[in-house]
């Protein structure tokens, strides 16, 4: 019988010290981001769910998500004196009179502490990432996962948004972290700890439901493989324990049918009777429980159907040119190239190539690596594609995945370890290494156009790969060894490079885009939607009070008020049968160029005065340009095209 790895020691000194450094980096970064950064597209409607929640326990407003993220949001709002709206459930326009109506409060002061939940939840991240790191990996890995995972730009970006997807993404990786303890230890305290981590996970997005086929595969596997059945009730323990925790997140609710067709909330839409869009789970709920048993968590099932009639009708989104309602296989592996830094997906390949040699045991491939496969497959298949936060999930299991490079070989008793200063490969390994880099950076560099503007950051991913592959060959070798080379030098390269160009564009996280495809520059033409999710208003309204400007044309992205972050303005109206040409200065959210361009026919070709952090362009439009754009709408054939894309209405 194999005798199971021993985990490695504790962290030196000097270790410890770099990992608080390192979530000191990760919280100061957050703050100023959650500071500077002004609401994006939901964060109204997330604030007023979540203090609705806290003073009413009513959790039927925003059902279409679990309310556990929007509860967090919430909690710190209760240190200000607010009034909840009258009519809050029905009335149109609320969230933004919420926000930004209080009598007694200051809407900056409000979205500031309602974000900081989610930066506590990145430092409670953070250290499930270090220790899942250094426990299966070594030291070196569990501090390299962290370093990634800090400066992780997509991280860093929705830990300070006010909304649900950074929660999930914690509880998702601190869920299947349990599961390998669980079943690496056998103790009752990890089994614990599964159950309630799972119950938070679904407690904050539906997405989190994708744990259970993959905990339940990956216990009937162990199962089997030990001969112990007795896992198969651990799992049956964990679940009855997470929906357990999934039923208090819900205040204990049990709703009858008949209370919630009488509810505003839970109407279906043009529908005067019903409370489920899908026939068949009203119709399965009612011959089961009838109309008036009260039917524990019917909200989450009612959230559950919204979800599942969302997937079916589609959304808009905007993906290399291509507008439409339906999905594209690709969509996501082309965020993930693009939206993360160059080196991360570098050190990932090598990461994946390092399998064979830093390999444990299936309780810790399993789901380390096949939750990310999962999600890539069902949201690539999926026709609701709104950016890269709807796998965000997956980003700190390809930290751990990528920090695997720096891995150690696991020690058994009677081993000896490995030698300081590795890791340490054989040459025909190292030289595989160098192909791995050399190889998928030229890929992508000729997969993706940079845009007609050279800037010097886009010498990085020609010339790092080059040096990782001299430093390679001039890196310190082994005689006693087989020659083995050690790959701590090239290694440090990828890191130093990933942890960099994290950093570099803070706090414009959200439109990070890396130099494969031009920066945010020229990034916005892959795919913008979640990118630009409306946060820049605030900086558009200081770059007027610097130009002295008391009023612009803005066509806004968000559900908020731009006039209170000192933008007073109206909108274009560009589009069919309400746009009327003006001269003056304009300013446009890329969102709008990249998904309505022909309703933006009279910027073609013109370029921005100013880009305000990439997602707003300026541009001055003169009398000659105003006569212009009348007379093509006058006599081109814009007018018909136009028409055909006034029914398409994004958000």
């Amino acid at each position: 019988m194999t005798t199971a790895p021993l985990d490695p020691p504790p962290l030196s000194t000097r270790g410890r010290t770099g990992a608080a450094l390192l979530i000191l980096l990760f919280v100061g970064m957050a703050t100023w981001g959650a500071w500077t950064k002004s609401d994006t597209y939901d964060e109204p409607m997330y604030l007023l769910a979540g203090y609705s929640y806290v003073v009413t326990g009513d959790l039927s407003f925003n059902r279409e998500h679990p309310p556990l993220a929007k509860l967090l949001i919430g909690l710190p709002l209760l240190f200000l004196d607010l009034e909840l709206p009258d009519g809050y459930q029905t009335r149109a326009g609320v969230p933004m009179a919420f926000l930004f109506s209080q009598p007694r409060a200051d809407h900056h002061l409000m979205l500031f502490l309602a974000r900081l939940p989610g930066i506590l939840l990145g430092v409670v991240l953070c250290l499930y990432v270090l220790r899942w790191g250094r426990l299966a990996f070594g030291r070196r890995a569990g501090l390299v996962a962290l370093a990634l995972t800090a400066t992780n730009p997509n991280l860093l970006a929705h830990c300070r948004v006010a909304g649900t997807d950074f929660a999930v993404t914690v509880f998702c990786l601190a869920s299947l972290y349990h599961l390998w303890r669980w079943l690496g230890t056998g103790r009752i305290g990890s089994l614990a700890l599964l159950g309630v981590m799972l119950g938070l996970a679904v407690g904050s997005k539906f997405t989190a439901l994708l744990l259970g086929p993959l905990v339940a595969g990956v216990v009937l596997v162990e199962a089997v493989r030990r001969r112990e059945p007795a896992l198969l009730g651990g799992l049956a323990l964990a679940g009855m324990s997470a929906l357990g925790v999934l039923f208090l997140l819900y205040g204990g609710e049990a709703r009858s049918l008949e209370d919630a067709r009488g509810h505003v909330r839970f109407g279906v839409r043009g529908q005067s009777e019903g409370v489920f869009g899908i026939p068949a789970i009203e119709e399965t709920l009612e011959s089961a429980f009838g109309s008036d048993t009260p039917i524990p968590l019917l909200t989450f099932l009612k959230g559950l159907d919204l979800q599942l009639h969302h997937a079916r009708s589609g959304h808009p989104t905007y993906f290399m040119g291509e507008v439409g309602t339906r999905g594209f296989w690709d969509f996501y592996l082309v965020n993930w190239l693009v939206k993360n830094p160059e080196a991360l997906t570098l050190l990932l390949i090598l990461g994946l190539l390092a399998i064979r040699r830093t390999q444990r045991s299936f309780a810790l491939d399993a789901p380390l690596i096949g939750f990310p496969v999962l999600m890539f497959i069902v949201f690539s298949r999926a026709d609701v594609q709104l950016g890269l936060k709807y796998i965000l999930p997956v980003v700190p299991f390809l930290c751990l995945i990528a920090a695997r490079a720096f891995g150690d070989r696991p020690v058994r008793p009677g081993m000896v370890s490995d030698p300081p200063g590795g890791p340490w490969l054989q040459p025909l390994a190292a030289r595989g290494t160098m192909a791995g880099v050399l190889g998928v950076s030229l890929g992508c560099l000729l997969a993706f156009d940079r845009g007609p503007t050279f800037h010097v950051a886009h010498l990085a991913p020609m010339l790092l790969p080059v040096a990782y592959a001299l430093l390679v060959f001039a890196s310190p070798r082994r005689p006693a060894a087989h020659g083995a080379v050690s790959l701590a030098r090239p290694l440090s390269l990828l890191l130093v490079w990933a942890v960099i160009a994290g950093l570099a564009r803070q706090p414009d996280a959200l439109m990070y885009f890396n130099e494969w495809t031009g920066g945010p520059d020229n990034g916005w033409k892959v795919s913008v939607i979640g990118d630009d999710w409306g946060q820049d208003t605030r900086a558009l309204g200081l770059w007027m009070e610097e130009q002295e400007l008391d009023f612009i044309r803005y066509d806004y992205y968000g559900e908020g008020d731009p006039e209170a972050w000192g933008v007073t303005s109206i909108p274009t109206f560009a589009a069919p049968r309400t746009f009327v040409p003006f001269a003056g200065i304009v300013a446009v959210h890329v969102s709008w160029l990249a998904r309505l361009p022909d309703s933006y026919f009279w910027l073609e070709g013109k370029q921005p005065v100013t880009k305000i952090n990439h997602t707003i362009f300026v541009y001055e439009i003169t009398e000659g340009e105003r006569v212009d754009a009348l007379m093509r709408m006058l006599t081109g054939p814009r007018g018909e095209r136009l028409e055909q894309d006034g029914e398409f209405s994004p958000r």
